[in-house]
């Protein structure tokens, strides 16, 4: 059925399909290849981008933990603090003391590496002997001030049941057990101080840092909105994190025993529901920094990556198409003109010829009744207007007829523009029956009225000659207005190549028309048997002139 299809078609149309079906297949198959190609690529540029994040995130974090962590040992092995924390030391002797911690214990030193480092909001010692705690809040903070309550906590809790005895975790601004007041989110580290000749607690240092650094931190390795960052501790806990973080995020992690390992000697890509996690960590004691990156939507794949293969691939197939048709056009050009010229007839043989002319009757009727004598000649120059331009179907006309559907016509636009519009026509009665192509004469007067009344400023004067060309075998049609006229360029674009370069009559409009389909009509009646001119200055209007051949009627 189909190849019985194909071969019902024109030489022109089958070499354009087959050329154009052959070769497409090749242009996507490159395309494709050319687009997998730019994705490999991409894919590994952005993991590695993500990976030097990643890991610049990693060892800033590394740095703040161990300073932190260093201020808590310092505090942990100094020979003051450890006398005021023993068991053995009398508690309610010492708390009679109201500066015991600035008068037994380097506090002033501590306070001043703390005001060095910027990110320390707060901190705290609590000794598990009755010894009132030393408590300071740079930002306002106010820490609870019962030992036993702190020591009892959760978080100490954790702390205690690690393997280095410390532990990070964050608190929200507020209360809680070991904050009276916590003016701003922080992350905080827990460490218990364990006599380590009886493994007795002795108390346990707090140090609470400021928690919007480390989380501008994250965000600022976050590169678009659907990314995001995640910071855990080795227990699975998370610390801090930005941008977008997947809820089941950390039960997925934790499924593949992932804060259980180390990823200090090789970072690790963990692929799971729809995104890739690069997780990176200084040291095994280190928080483990999570990036994770969305896998890429389809729409995002085509306008991100295939868009550059996608516009060659289109530029390739319109090139081809274009080509293709060009040749096929050349070799069916004749039989496209005929389709065109079948297609106007089919156009009219659908308008109801009784339908419309009965309506425009009974309008013509009312009118007279109504003693709008005006209004009803302009009706029944309209219904003559349509009995000209159908023609019972013909394709060729006579010039009386063709003439008379140009008066109809202007006296329709008569009624339109008013005493702005003035016309006469001029027709010689020898060539008065004439046959001629339907629909020649009427778009150039149709533009001449246009053009005429661009000015505003100036009333719009129509002439029309239909005349005996000086060869008795040509008539000759002029059409002359008082427009805006033409300047030489435009003059030139207009008749060279009269007809046969679609590009110099693109935007050159006549009516319904354009000219290079009025040149094809032409040329498909007489060839190259026929005169076409344009007279026009810019000011001055315009003159169209055509000579045609005369096509005597059959008896």
């Amino acid at each position: 059925m189909v190849f019985k299809k194909f071969n019902k078609l024109s030489i022109g149309k089958r070499l354009f399909l087959l050329g154009y079906f052959t070769l497409t297949p090749v242009f996507i198959l490159v395309a494709i290849m050319y687009g997998n190609r730019i994705y490999s690529s991409q894919q590994k540029d952005r993991q590695i981008s993500a990976l030097s994040n990643a890991t610049a995130l990693a060892e800033s974090l590394d740095v703040i933990q161990n300073e932190v962590k260093d201020i808590s040992t310092y505090l942990l092995i100094n020979d003051q603090i450890g006398y005021i924390m023993s068991g053995e030391r009398d508690a309610e002797i010492l708390n009679k003391n109201a500066r015991l911690w600035y008068d037994m214990a380097p506090m002033q030193i501590i306070q001043d590496m703390i005001s060095v480092k910027g990110y320390i909001m707060t901190i705290a010692i609590y000794p598990a002997n009755g010894v009132d705690p030393y408590l300071r809040g740079m930002d306002g903070s106010v820490y609870v001030g019962d030992s036993s309550i702190v020591l009892s906590s959760p978080y100490f809790k954790m702390a205690h049941n690690s393997k280095n005895h410390l532990a990070w975790i964050k608190i929200g601004r507020g209360s809680s057990n070991i904050f009276e007041y916590n003016l701003r989110d922080k992350l905080v580290l827990f460490r218990e101080d364990k006599d380590l000749s009886t493994g007795q607690t002795q108390g346990a240092v707090i140090i609470g840092v400021d928690y919007s650094k480390i989380e501008k931190m994250c965000a600022d390795i976050v590169d678009s909105e659907d990314e995001g960052v995640a910071v855990f501790t080795n227990e699975g806990n998370i610390l801090v994190s930005a941008g977008i973080i997947p809820e089941d995020l950390k039960d997925n992690l934790d499924a593949k025993n992932v804060f259980r390992k180390s990823y200090k000697k090789k970072p690790s890509l963990i692929r799971c529901h729809g995104y890739d996690i690069l997780l990176v960590q200084r040291s095994n004691s280190s928080a483990i920094v999570c990036k994770i990156l969305p896998n890429l939507t389809t729409r995002e794949i085509i306008e991100n990556i295939y868009v550059i293969p996608l516009i060659l691939l289109l530029g390739l197939l319109v090139s081809l198409f274009f080509a293709l048709f060009f040749i096929s056009r050349s070799i069916t050009y004749a039989v496209k003109i005929s389709e065109k010229e079948s297609e106007l007839k089919a156009l009219e043989a659908q308008i109801n010829p009784h339908f419309l002319f009965n309506t425009l009757d009974s309008l013509y009727w009312q009118a007279m009744d109504a003693d709008n004598e005006d209004l009803a000649e302009n009706i029944y120059a309209l219904s003559q207007l349509f009995n000209h331009v159908l023609s019972n179907g013909n394709s060729m006309v006579s010039v009386q007829d063709e003439i008379e559907l140009v008066s109809r016509f202007l006296q329709i636009e008569k009624m339109r523009f008013g005493e702005r519009l003035g016309y006469n026509i001029e027709l010689s009665d020898s060539i008065k029956n004439i046959l001629i192509p339907k629909l020649i004469f009427e778009p150039f007067v149709e533009n001449a009225v246009v053009h005429g009344f661009e000015k505003a400023d100036r009333d719009c004067i129509v002439s029309v000659q239909v005349l005996d060309a000086d060869n008795p075998d040509y008539i000759l049609f002029r059409v002359r207005d008082n427009g805006i006229g033409m300047d030489n360029k435009t003059k030139r674009e207009l008749l060279s190549e009269r007809g046969k370069d679609p590009a110099n009559y693109r935007q050159q409009r006549i009516g319904r028309f354009a000219i290079r389909n009025i040149m094809e009509r032409l040329r498909m009646y007489y060839g190259d048997d026929f005169v076409f001119e344009v007279d026009s200055n810019l000011g001055e209007g315009t003159i169209i002139t055509l000579t045609i051949p005369k096509v005597i009627p059959e008896e």
